[in-house]
């Protein structure tokens, strides 16, 4: 069951279906996309899974190529600054495709957060800690 388009109106008497502004429904359903996407990639985060090089090198080129603001409006100081930012995305894209090759950094900060490991260092502590 679908509602009717809402109509725009701003009069002292607006008709049925008017509203002041309207919601455009496939600009509704882009940002509700976009942010299940986001809560899907927090909850990977927080189940301990990382994205493999080809996630990454798209999260970064999608970045480098959409400013969340409108770089026209923004002075020049505020371009120079955006173009750094692109250009240090840039060098890190290339970072992750030339050294990251075998994604040892995700092997890395997955065995370095795992619970196994917090234990085990715990326990290398303890008994590694003089007496008093």
């Amino acid at each position: 069951m679908s509602l009717p388009p809402a109509t725009k109106s701003v009069t002292t008497n607006p008709g049925k279906n008017a509203v002041t502004d309207p919601t455009d429904k496939t600009a509704l359903e882009k940002d509700v996309d976009r942010k299940m996407r986001l809560y899907g990639v927090i909850q990977a985060f927080r189940s301990g899974r990382m994205p493999d090089n080809a996630q990454i090198d798209q999260t970064l080129k999608y970045f480098i190529e959409h400013s969340p603001v409108d770089v026209n409006r923004l002075s020049p100081e505020g371009k120079k600054l955006v173009d750094d930012v692109r250009a240090i995305l840039a060098t890190t894209r290339t970072q992750i495709a030339e050294k990251n090759a075998d994604e040892v950094l995700q092997q890395f900060i997955y065995h370095t957060s795992s619970q196994q490991f917090r234990d085990r260092a715990v326990k290398n502590a303890k008994t590694a800690a003089p007496d008093d």
